[in-house]
């Protein structure tokens, strides 16, 4: 094993994984399902029925706030219109608020709401506590090297889908 319950990778030709997105896939959601245990055992998510994508939107607006709209769709990578609907459900549920912004009026910024949107941010920090501890204990190093490595896969696939795009055009 090469972590808690993730499979070895297979190996092909010259030692190369030939199951990469599959190994990358099962860590992810391996670490997902840690934060979805640690989120649930502090009722964040059956207090109010957050869904887990509700929750990651949550979260961007706990690390971007204020943050526009349009801003927090790009970071999630879903459309403006899925954007608008999730933070309606989640301002009428009492964790954000709307405001125009005061330098440009025609967008609209998103804020935590200074009661019930304060405290889910207060219960997420303690329920990422486990995992920002192992960060901690594989070092910043590793986790600077983990994130570069992350974002140059993240700008590959967009450049990816950039080109599908070109593709589809001609």
């Amino acid at each position: 094993m090469t972590g808690e319950g993730l499979p070895q990778e297979r190996r092909g030709q010259g030692g190369v994984s030939t199951e990469r997105p599959f190994a990358l896939l099962a860590r992810f959601s391996s670490v997902i399902r840690h934060l979805r245990r640690h989120a649930d055992s502090r009722g964040l998510r059956s207090e109010h029925e957050l869904s887990p994508r509700q929750l990651m939107m949550l979260s961007h607006v706990v690390m971007l706030s204020p943050v526009s709209v349009s801003d927090l769709a790009q970071q999630m990578q879903i459309s403006l219109a899925t954007a608008s609907q999730m933070l309606t459900s989640l301002a009428q549920l009492g964790f954000v608020e709307r405001h125009e912004d005061p330098t440009d009026h025609r967008r609209t910024l998103i804020t935590l709401s200074p009661t019930h949107g304060s405290a889910a941010a207060g219960k997420l920090r303690e329920a990422m506590q486990p995992l920002d501890a192992a960060i901690a204990a594989v070092g910043e190093e590793a986790f600077a090297q983990m994130l570069t490595t992350l974002d140059a896969i993240i700008a590959r696939l967009a450049d990816h889908e950039d080109q599908d795009i070109v593709d589809k055009d001609c």
